[in-house]
């Protein structure tokens, strides 16, 4: 059996944390989704 590499980019990960807490504010960044 192999071991594989693990399949998760921990940037991306850390980039999604930092703007998490932000998604449901509908007037905040991400207002322009929320509207769609």
């Amino acid at each position: 059996m192999s071991i594989k590499p693990p399949n998760v980019n921990e940037a991306e990960i850390a980039k999604f944390e930092q703007v998490a807490s932000q998604w449901w504010d509908l007037t905040g960044d991400f207002k322009p989704l929320h509207q769609i």
